[in-house]
């Protein structure tokens, strides 16, 4: 059991440091870094606080780069959104067609919901 929750927690880790390599080419910086985390050596530094998406104001192009969304669900996100109106949480994705629980849980550290009083 030990084993794979060792596998699990690094595979965790890979996901969500390809997620962040993606925002960082997105948002034009030579290198991201998470809290605690190193640069490569001679790399610009850009501390990103917070590099989540706007599940409000982000395209489907980008949304696709969300760990098990692709194409089809990103298309499907913005569909609901210019349709429904704006999000007012994460759990809200849920009334996306072909997305649950299991998938708003497996992008919810990495969205963000503007406007939300």
């Amino acid at each position: 059991m030990q084993k794979q929750e060792d596998l699990t927690t690094r595979a965790g880790r890979i996901v969500s440091g390809v997620v962040l390599g993606v925002l960082g080419v997105a948002f034009g910086v030579a290198s991201v870094v998470q809290d605690g985390g190193a640069p490569e050596d001679g790399a610009a530094v850009y501390t990103l606080p917070d590099a989540r998406l706007d599940l409000n104001s982000a395209d489907a192009g980008t949304l696709e780069l969300l760990p098990g969304i692709g194409v089809t669900l990103g298309e499907r996100i913005v569909e609901h959104r210019e349709t429904h109106g704006a999000f007012s949480s994460v759990a809200d994705l849920e009334r996306v067609h072909g997305i649950g629980p299991r998938k708003v849980e497996g992008v919810r550290e990495y969205v963000v919901v503007s406007g939300v009083d």
